[in-house]
């Protein structure tokens, strides 16, 4: 879990997804100063901390906006940055106000301490912490970056960013954990790149001029892209790709002082709250940065924070007075896909979770777009769609706005059929092959053998009517010239299998089949044969 802290005005955490802002609750906490916040992976309660003095991080248990827990930090106040594991059973909390600040470590169950330890530089003003949470690292009011290990709170390394009077203030980290990404207050604006392994500076992306702020950041969830929201007036929103810190475009923002920024779990939107009462909230479409949307909200947004759940269905909204609201963002759509037809094949989708031959539903948020790939299996052809998609094309894009239903339909000509190796089992008279067939439908199936014993000849020969597609064994039974035959040598026969389909053409296939010498005995139960 990733948390940004921004300059004096905004805090905010975490992705959070689009959608019309519908108020569904409200709720007032204990009256704060500065703010962080942070969901809990299960979303079930958010943690969240004012800088009153003392400083207290609050529980918030999300289905009814109820405080259930709390715990009060030591002074100085300003809970200015969190982090939680990534089993959500474990948070840490820098407050700190000029040098004399602390981290602590606190059971979320119960809200205990379970350990604290004195900071010792000044402001910690950001944290992130790696995937598996191992390590924490802590920006500073300073440009120092601190590595803390979670298990005991013991610093194990320090860089100081050096250059253009780096006061850090932003923090983001790579899903893999390899990098982490920290914005300045002071001088040129820039954002760094470190390398955690050996904990070095590996590359800088300065902002656009004139940038006198970077208020947040956020990270794409593929960690190609983060997203930085600068000032003066007009605010903007900057994209820089990450592999080489470039900035690859700029857009304005209709607002003046963002508080908050988060962003989608698919990455295709940010959504940034301002600093005004009442708070404006933006959707921002990160293909192109161009803002989609704007919603007045009843939130006064001074200092303000946004969460959202893990389904992404719902956001949180909160400010330093402790005033939080909890709105809809979207809704799920459930996308129904069945295949029909006589043909075989699969169906998967982009974003993934469609991924079936027969029949499969997956629920997706109603902002999305899915598009469903159709594959043919061997022998089959793909030969449309039905429902809310249409046409032959192999692939179809639907908007998720409201619940879908997609048929696609594969099939095989009426006469297509498959063999499956046979097996053989003789007795000392007797070779006795054995075919395995999946008919499309009702015919008639032959199986016959031809060759062997100096002249090819029709060795065996059966039938089988069908009443209906399915599996049929058929048995070719050879006698006893060819059985002496095989107890001498090696048997190289042609296996022939025909299907007629009741009102159609015939259709053929032939192998060759390879049958080992097999010596005179009383019985000799199945072996493999090859070809």
């Amino acid at each position: 879990m990733v948390v940004m802290r921004y300059p004096e005005q905004a805090r905010g955490i975490r992705p959070f997804i689009r959608a019309a802002v519908l108020l569904i609750a409200t709720a007032v906490l204990l009256a704060g100063c500065k703010t962080t916040a942070l969901m809990a992976p299960a979303g079930d309660y958010i943690y969240w901390g004012n800088g009153a003095d003392p400083s207290v991080v609050h529980k918030l248990r999300t289905s009814d906006l109820v405080e259930v827990g709390s715990l009060t930090l030591p002074s100085p106040p300003a809970a200015s940055a969190g982090a939680l594991s990534p089993d959500g059973s474990i948070g840490y909390v820098v407050n700190s106000a000029g040098a004399n600040g602390t981290i602590t470590k606190i059971r979320l169950s119960d809200m205990t301490t379970l350990a604290q330890v004195p900071f010792g530089v000044t402001e910690g003003n950001a944290m992130v912490i790696t995937p598996d949470g191992s390590y924490l690292y802590i920006a500073a009011a300073d440009g120092t970056i601190s590595e803390f290990r979670t298990s005991d709170l013991v610093v194990t390394r320090t860089l100081t960013v050096s250059g253009n009077q780096f006061a850090l203030h932003t923090a983001t980290i790579a899903p893999d954990g390899s990098y982490a990404y920290f914005g300045n207050s002071t001088g040129v604006r820039s954002v760094v790149k470190v390398r955690l392994a050996d904990l070095v500076v590996v590359g800088t992306a300065p902002m656009p001029a004139p940038a006198t702020d970077i208020w947040t950041a956020v990270i794409s969830p593929d960690g190609q892209y983060g997203y930085y929201t600068i000032s003066p007036n007009p605010t903007s929103i900057v994209k820089v790709r990450l592999a080489d810190m470039t900035v690859v475009s700029t857009a304005p923002l209709s607002i003046a002082i963002p508080a908050s920024t988060v962003i989608s779990p698919d990455g295709q939107y940010a959504y940034v709250m301002d600093n005004a009462n009442p708070a404006v909230l933006l959707t921002i479409r990160l293909a192109d940065l161009v803002e989609t949307r704007s919603e007045t909200t009843a939130l006064d947004g001074s200092s303000g924070w946004s969460t959202i759940s893990p389904d992404g269905q719902f956001a949180y909204l909160g400010n330093e007075n402790g005033a939080t609201l909890r709105v809809r963002l979207a809704t799920a759509a459930n996308l129904v896909v069945t295949r029909a037809g006589s043909g075989t094949g699969t169906v998967s989708s982009s974003p993934s979770g469609i991924d079936c031959g027969a029949t499969c539903t997956r629920s997706y948020l109603n902002y999305q777009s899915v598009t469903l790939a159709a594959t043919a299996a061997k022998g089959s052809t793909f030969t449309g769609w039905t429902g809310s998609c249409t046409g032959a094309a192999a692939t179809c894009t639907l908007a998720m706005s409201e619940a879908r239903s997609v048929t696609a339909t594969f099939s095989q000509p009426a006469n297509a059929f498959s063999a499956k190796t046979p097996t053989i089992s003789t007795t000392n008279s007797t070779i006795a092959i054995t075919t395995v067939l999946q008919l499309p439908g009702p015919g008639i199936a032959k199986v016959s053998t031809t060759g062997a014993a100096r002249k090819r000849s029709t060795l065996c020969s059966t039938t089988k009517t069908a009443k209906r597609a399915g599996t049929y064994t058929l048995t070719c039974l050879i006698g006893k010239r060819a059985r002496t035959a095989l107890s001498r040598g090696a048997l190289r026969l042609t296996l022939a299998t025909t299907f007629a389909p009741t009102g159609g053409s015939a259709k053929t296939t032939t192998r060759s089949l390879v049958l080992p010498r097999t010596p005179l005995t009383a019985s000799k139960p199945a072996a493999p044969v090859t070809g």
